[in-house]
């Protein structure tokens, strides 16, 4: 009985994938306008058909699942989608309406179709993982930011009202400085003609964020698809380790040695 229903989950999880493919193809087609003049009437259908297939394959989900549907090892994705689904639901209709568009943010399903990759699966579980350390990061670099912005406000404000003359047009010259987008030609050179030495504060300001910072955050996400790798090893079963790296055991070295002593044997009487 357990083989059916696995047999049976194994089959709705691939139509689900396969009606998710489906969606992103529609959604491709909808943009053209002749596609909604001569089936629109079914891209309509269809949307309705995909939104009740939808909710029922989640409470499906949370009947079957129960606890382990909120708070087991894939309480990321199935949160994730309840809430596209939930947001597919509300925007199909009655006051949500003149927001229909939100209702391709079922689209995004389509990273739950990327997960049964195991590569892919690594990848996207490391970038949730290392969102906390993302957000830290991007938390520094805001105050390292803001820090340089308030200098450049009363160092350069009254020279250079368009890129210096408040706060926020100053925080948007020093995110544009970041990007190393025309920062050179733009923006330093024209101060540094009147401030020579804002090379100190723009080349200062380059190196802590566009080099310290990415490469921070290029340690981050190295580190979370390291761990990502060796936690979805340590989930496999035992059948599916990998034995060329087990080490051998007694009884493997003694058939290894009654094997060289045969070898050795028929060597032997091929010499005479």
């Amino acid at each position: 009985m357990n083989n059916k229903l696995k047999q049976i989950a194994n089959f709705g999880q691939k139509f689900i994938d396969i009606l998710i493919i489906l969606v992103f193809i529609e959604a491709i087609l909808t943009t053209y306008p002749w596609f909604e003049e001569h089936f629109a009437v079914a891209v309509d259908w269809f949307d309705y058909c995909a939104m009740i297939i939808f909710c029922i394959e989640i409470g499906l989900r949370i009947i079957f699942g129960g606890k382990s549907f909120w708070v087991g090892k894939d309480w990321a994705w199935n949160w994730f989608d309840l809430i596209v689904t939930l947001v597919t639901v509300l925007t199909s209709g009655g006051a949500f309406a003149s927001i229909r568009s939100l209702r391709l943010l079922r689209l995004l399903r389509l990273l739950r179709v990327f997960t049964i990759f195991d590569g892919l699966r690594i990848l996207v579980g490391s970038l949730l993982r290392s969102i906390p350390k993302i957000g830290w990061l991007v938390a520094l670099w805001l105050a390292i930011m803001i820090i340089y912005a308030v200098i450049g406000c009363h160092l350069f404000g009254a020279d250079f009202p368009e890129w210096f003359g408040s706060l926020g047009a100053t925080c948007y010259t020093m995110f544009q400085v970041m990007t190393l987008e025309s920062w050179s030609m733009g923006i330093a050179r024209p101060v540094m003609e009147l401030y020579p030495l804002s090379s100190i504060y723009f080349v200062s300001y380059i190196c802590v964020t566009a080099f310290v910072m990415l490469n921070a955050l290029t340690g981050v996400l190295v580190t979370s698809m390291t761990d990502e790798g060796n936690a979805q090893k340590a989930q496999q079963p035992d059948g599916q380790q990998d034995d060329s790296k087990a080490p051998l055991t007694k009884e493997d070295i003694q058939c290894l040695l009654k094997k060289m002593e045969d070898l050795e044997k028929q060597i032997q009487q091929l010499q005479k």
